[in-house]
This record gives structure tokens, sequence and C-alpha cells, in this order.
């Protein structure tokens, strides 16, 4: 578990003197068949302070969906065997509440009917590729602000990890 302490200066003693447990980062659950993508992700996640999980993508996708520990489901639209949309329909029928971002881009952009849809009948946030730090960052607090919980105030069990 990656715990996140805070910087220089930043105190863990509450204002009547007594410590604070630190803050807990949101776990991040990420699928991507592309390897280059999560890595650049994990990295980018990891060093923002979040707690990354890699999926792992194809049929088992479903299951760790279903079972994993995670406060937001980061996943790409387009993969072989089984696809993002899957992922999210997998996902909320397990978690209904846990926010979700879905990526897409290069051939496979998303249409803009088809983006209204999936965000309608999911309430999904949308993060086309490519993108940037800021742009990966502002998705994932959207959609955390979406789904009840913030950075440092998970409604996950973190100490189960």
């Amino acid at each position: 578990m990656k715990v996140r302490f805070g910087t220089p200066g930043d105190s863990l003693r509450s204002p009547g003197g007594e410590m604070q447990a630190p803050p807990l980062m949101p776990r991040v659950l990420i699928f991507d068949d592309d390897t280059a993508i999560l890595d650049v992700v994990t990295r980018l996640l990891t060093d923002a302070g979040y707690d990354v999980v890699r999926g792992q993508p194809g049929r088992g996708a479903r299951k760790q969906v279903g079972r994993s520990n995670y406060d937001i489901l980061l996943t790409d639209i387009y993969m072989p065997d089984i696809d993002g949309i899957e992922l999210v329909r997998a996902a909320r029928e397990a978690r209904p509440d846990v926010p979700i971002v879905c990526m897409s881009g290069g051939t496979y952009k998303l249409s803009a009917e088809f983006s209204l849809s999936l965000s309608g009948a999911f309430d999904v946030e949308q993060l086309p590729k490519p993108f940037g730090r800021t742009e990966l960052l502002l998705a994932l607090q959207t959609a955390l602000g979406r789904g009840g919980t913030q950075p440092g105030a998970s409604k996950s069990c973190h100490a189960s990890r």
C-alpha cells in the first residue's frame, strides 16, 4: 500500500495538537492493452500520490473489476478480448457507486453521439487520447467528485490491502 505522508512542512497534528493519520489517496484500477500507456499513466498517478493497481485486460478482467478493492476505475474503451464497455457494466453491477473514467483514442475516438450515450448510461468521465498529466488528473478528480469520493476521504477500506 502506498501512503502519502505529505510534503515537508505539512503537519500530522490537528489544531488541538493530537496526531492525525496521514490522508489515504484513492486506489486506481487501470485497464489498457497498451503497456506503454499503462507505464506512463502508472508513473503519472503514482507521482501524484495515487495508489495504482494495473488490471490484466482479457477474460479475467470482469472478475477483477468485481473483486478488487479500488476507489476509481480507469479503463480503455477498445481492447482485445474484452472492451471497456463490458468492464464498465461489470463495475456498475458490482460497485454502482464507483467513479469511472473511460479513455479512448487513435482511430477509435468516440463519436459525439456514442460519448453522450456512454456518459448518460453509465455516468462516466471521458478522457480522449492523447492526453497529458493535467487532463488525466482533472478527469480523475472530476470523476471522484461525482462519485462522492474525494482524495483523502476514500469510502473503501484500505486496511485490507
